[in-house]
């Protein structure tokens, strides 16, 4: 893997790009940008490279990675086929390097306890970036709701107009697949889960 260096303001890729690369830091410091105005399908990006704005004007840090830290992956992972950030350098450089998609992929095929740890690293960042969204909106639509033991929160196939964070307690979800068995959900979610 060849060395890649990146300016300063130089995004890596942005919201909504199709991944094809892992990178991995070397030097230099990159954040995490999400537009809750852009989606995976989203036409707004700029092929300029210049940040894309939110709702307050500003895109909003999910994250921030340095040396040793690796991003990419998860939308291999999640089977995604566009970014669902933006990454850029914020210091003077950045040095990474990259490995293809494919590659990637190829290594945690050839090594299980490997994918399992990966796996499980990029499930932790995705739900502390969730957080972090979470806690920046705070001011904004965040309300906190309790539910009895038994009670439903939503069912398959309702409009989807709200985003739960459970802070404590157990969910069980169940799914109804097209044979109209219910199949109960293999996790059950715990606390500070999303």
């Amino acid at each position: 893997m060849a060395p890649l260096e990146v300016s300063h303001g130089e995004a890596i890729f942005q919201q909504g790009d199709p991944p094809e690369q892992v990178y991995f830091v070397s030097e230099g410091q990159l954040e995490c940008e999400y537009d809750p105005k852009l989606d995976s399908r989203a036409k707004k990006r700029r092929p300029s490279g210049e940040a894309v704005v939110g709702r307050d004007g500003k895109p909003r840090v999910v994250a921030t990675l340095g040396p040793g830290d690796h991003f990419g992956e998860t939308a291999m992972l999640e089977a995604r086929k566009a970014r669902n950030l933006t990454v850029r350098c914020v210091t003077a450089s950045c040095v990474l390097r990259a490995m293809s998609m494919a590659r990637f992929s190829e290594i945690l095929r050839q090594r299980p306890e490997l994918h399992f740890t990966v796996q499980r690293a990029a499930q932790m960042r995705t739900n502390q970036r969730i957080r972090n969204v979470v806690a920046s909106a705070a001011d904004e639509d965040l309300r906190v709701v309790s539910f009895a033991p038994g009670e439903t929160i939503f069912r398959q196939g309702d409009p989807s107009d709200s985003f739960y964070v459970l802070e404590s307690g157990e969910v069980e979800m169940s799914l109804v697949p097209p044979l109209h068995s219910v199949a109960s959900c293999e996790q059950v979610l715990e606390s500070g889960e999303v």
